[in-house]
């Protein structure tokens, strides 16, 4: 079993780190994953996986700002589920995904072309034939030196053709009178404005759920919500796949899944 952080925000949107037995997240450089931020720790979280019980865990080692898992803080170790959204410092966000070890060839494949998409689109001057992609995540570091960094891949050259909308799928929410275009790759559903999909409703929990979209594979997890989620009148909690024109709940909230496949 495999898992991966990877960057929801900042300069770190789509970059990802992989996750085996155990890894230390904090400022310091003897970190295995090292966050050069104002708000992060020297020695701030930790990562790892329990091999007698066959799940990951995360201990906050004591940091000042502490660690937040869908929007908890962290006050003992606890136990993960296969996807969440992980904050450390209250101000670096990153989707937790396990994957199972029978899938992963075929996952690494998926997350790599959504996060290589994801850094060609995400700013128009990225016109280079190829990068090396490092950790430096705090803005007003970037006067240093000596930067803290660490190389994680290399992206492939840009397409030179126009890039055109892809077809996808759509939240329709009928009594909002409110439709959400869901992005290929990790969409986020809450009451908080950092979220992909925003409700504000008091039903809805800070970070609700995640609808994950990968290659027309639609699945929805539940991120340990108040009110729950539930899909086609079901309560669901992880990996729980959606077909198109199906009715998905979140707490009070009701929208269709559409599709302009």
């Amino acid at each position: 079993m495999k898992a991966r952080l990877i960057g929801k925000t900042g300069n770190l949107a789509g970059k990802e780190f992989s996750i085996e037995k155990e890894v230390t997240i904090g400022k310091g450089s003897e970190n295995s994953i090292v966050l050069s931020h104002r708000f992060v720790s020297r020695r701030h979280a930790r990562l790892y996986y329990d091999g007698m019980r066959k799940c990951y865990y995360l201990e906050d080692l004591k940091s000042q700002n502490g660690t937040r898992i869908d929007g908890e803080r962290v006050r003992k170790k606890e136990r993960l589920s296969n996807i969440h959204l992980i904050t450390f410092g209250n101000r670096l966000d990153f989707f937790f995904v396990v994957q199972k070890d029978s899938a992963t060839k075929h996952s690494n494949h998926q997350y790599r072309e959504a996060l290589d998409e994801s850094a060609v689109n995400s700013s128009k001057n990225k016109q280079e034939q190829s990068r090396k992609i490092t950790v430096i995540v705090d803005s007003q570091n970037k006067s240093k030196s000596n930067p803290v960094t660490k190389t994680l891949y290399q992206t492939p050259a840009p397409p030179q053709k126009k890039a055109t909308t892809p077809p996808g799928y759509i939240l329709d929410f009928k009594d909002l009178k409110k439709k959400v275009v869901l992005a290929e790759g990790l969409n986020v559903v809450g009451r908080t404005s950092e979220c992909d999909v925003v409700i504000d409703n008091h039903t809805i929990s800070r970070q609700h759920a995640c609808i994950s979209i990968r290659q027309g594979i639609v699945q929805v997890n539940d991120l340990e919500s108040k009110n729950r989620t539930f899909v086609n009148n079901r309560v669901i909690k992880s990996n729980a796949d959606v077909q198109p024109d199906s009715q998905i709940k979140f707490g009070s909230v009701m929208a269709n899944l559409t599709s302009n496949l």
